[in-house]
């Protein structure tokens, strides 16, 4: 897999081999090999020193090289990935494609659970949806 990302994220996002969870969620190559072995990325809980030193998640992430390109914008990622039959898929992704209003609801809602869960991501939807005074949501999320 040759991941081509614009080079300001080269100092960011190319920790080449993470040992500890934040270094792990600033990977590249982690994060590949993660989602390759059909791990969920979406919660900080999957970011631990023992995803860091999993054996199987270190060898793939040997197999995944991270190249800067100045023709990628800063909000795109294309990957190339060369497939067992030697044949090449293209997969690119921009966080500026313009989505549906309930599709950007949808991923909203799920990062919400990912990062604070069923019980909490419920309250801050009824607050907001409620048109809570700004003072409310906050006192919510220092709770």
């Amino acid at each position: 897999i040759t991941v081509h990302t614009n080079p300001r994220w080269l100092r960011v996002c190319n920790i080449m081999s993470p040992t500890d969870g934040l270094e792990c969620k600033f990977s590249y190559r982690h994060v590949l090999a993660m989602a390759a072995h059909d791990q969920d990325t979406a919660g900080i809980e999957a970011y631990t020193v023992a995803s860091a030193n999993d054996p199987s998640l270190g060898a793939f992430r040997g197999k995944v090289t991270v190249v800067g390109d100045d023709t990628v914008s800063e909000t795109a990622t294309s990957l190339s990935i060369q497939m067992t039959d030697k044949s090449v898929r293209t997969l690119i992704h921009d966080l500026d494609t313009p989505i549906s209003v309930s599709e950007k609801r949808a991923r909203i809602a799920a990062k919400a659970v990912a990062l604070v869960g069923v019980a909490k991501a419920e309250q801050f939807r009824s607050l907001i949806e409620g048109y809570a005074a700004p003072n409310d949501i906050a006192a919510a999320l220092a709770q």
